[in-house]
């Protein structure tokens, strides 16, 4: 978990965002058409909102899709191209011989991997999803095998998206809704089509935040009533964190509870506990992975462990603190470096790590050191065989 610092909640308050409508990315497989059937029932042509459909596809095999979506929805259908610009009311599928990506509102087509790798068109889609439209960014899970869309769905949320799961009992194949689920990230888990109805809903629904010279505006002073609540309720002071990534957690909250003003939400906050502690865990944004951030990891592998180990040879055991550990992906994975270094170099040293965070939640799940077996596409094999066990 990482905490971004803005300027205090008393500035002036408002949502930014380069892109001026919402982007929903779909990801499903095997019993995906009839999911992604039963969604384009509940989703009106004029939302303002653009889709993107990404299937499992055989490239030996022309997609049916068009046809059969077409009679479910009145929006335009198009197989993404190149360079294609994203617009809004209209529907993308994917192209059965390239996986698609996006750069500056447009598809990108990419090469798949090759036939003996895994490819993981899904994931793709939404990492990039996830980069160019930040809070505008919707991710869906739908029927489907195997794991694809669970890394994916990381990048959505730690930008401030919002991610949607199919309800694995109303899945044909449960696989990636339970993949999905279980990375704790999804922010609303629903049938195809109250997913769709959540989509129209929370896309719908604009929260506007002004300022009058130096004065509180009514929304400025229910947010920061909302931080002072929380921060009574749970000890956590959230008045320095990112301001526009509250907000939009806030707007998940009010579209929950069919919510249409901050005033209203703070009358609900004052007498609820549950909803005390829903949106503080709304807020404590626990997006995490084994190795993350390739590059860090390396400078900490070739040069901090090598120097923090020779300096402590034949000394006290080294001792590493990581605060904002989360669920403990980064603490396993330092905890591997430093063991591996140790031992391929005989140095006679040990070593503690100390680790915390104010996620109760995430720290239960560190404790345990149990984690998704779709994981393992983030650990080199070596490591995977020598310090994991399935």
């Amino acid at each position: 978990m990482y905490l971004y610092i803005e300027k205090p909640v008393n500035d002036r308050l408002f949502m930014s965002n380069q892109n001026e409508f919402y982007v929903v990315g779909i990801g499903a497989s095997a019993g995906g058409l009839e999911a992604v059937q039963r969604f384009f029932n509940h989703i009106p042509e004029d939302t303002g909102v653009a889709y993107v459909i990404i299937q499992h596809l055989s490239p030996d095999f022309k997609s049916l899709m068009p046809e059969l979506l077409s009679k479910h929805t009145s929006m335009q259908i198009f197989t993404a191209k190149d360079n294609q610009e994203i617009k809004p009311n209209r529907i993308y599928l994917n192209n059965r011989n390239k996986n698609i990506g996006i750069k500056e509102n447009k598809f990108i087509l990419l090469e798949k991997a090759p036939k003996d790798h895994l490819n993981l068109p899904i994931d793709i889609l939404f990492h990039m999803l996830g980069e160019s439209y930040k809070e505008k960014s919707i991710g869906v899970v739908l029927s489907g095998t195997g794991s694809d869309g669970s890394r994916g769905i990381k990048t959505i949320k730690e930008a401030g998206g919002t991610i949607m799961v199919q309800d694995p009992e109303s899945a044909q194949f449960d696989g990636m809704p339970n993949s999905a689920i279980s990375t704790n990230l999804a922010d609303f888990i629903l049938s195809p089509g109250m997913l769709a109805e959540k989509i129209v809903q929370f896309t719908g629904k604009k929260l506007n935040f002004e300022t009058t010279g130096e004065l509180l505006s009514s929304d400025e002073k229910a947010f920061k009533a909302i931080l002072e609540e929380i921060q009574r309720h749970s000890g956590v002071n959230f008045k320095k964190y990112k301001t526009n990534t509250l907000l939009r957690r806030l707007e998940k909250r009010l579209s929950l509870h069919n919510i249409e003003s901050l005033q209203e939400y703070i009358k609900l906050l004052r007498k609820s506990e549950n909803e005390k502690s829903a949106i503080k865990q709304e807020f404590l944004i626990g997006v995490t992975s084994f190795f993350r951030d390739a590059e860090a990891f390396r400078i900490i592998r070739t040069k901090v462990i090598p120097e923090i180990c020779e300096n402590k040879r034949n000394k006290d055991d080294a001792r590493i603190w990581i605060p904002g550990c989360s669920s403990g992906e980064e603490v396993y994975s330092i905890a591997i470096l430093f063991d591996n270094y140790i031992r391929n170099n005989k140095i006679g040293i040990d070593f503690k790590i100390f680790a915390t965070d104010i996620d109760k939640k995430a720290l239960q799940q560190a404790s345990m050191g149990s984690y998704p077996v779709n994981t393992f596409l983030e650990i080199e094999k070596p490591f995977l065989q020598e310090y994991f066990l399935k």
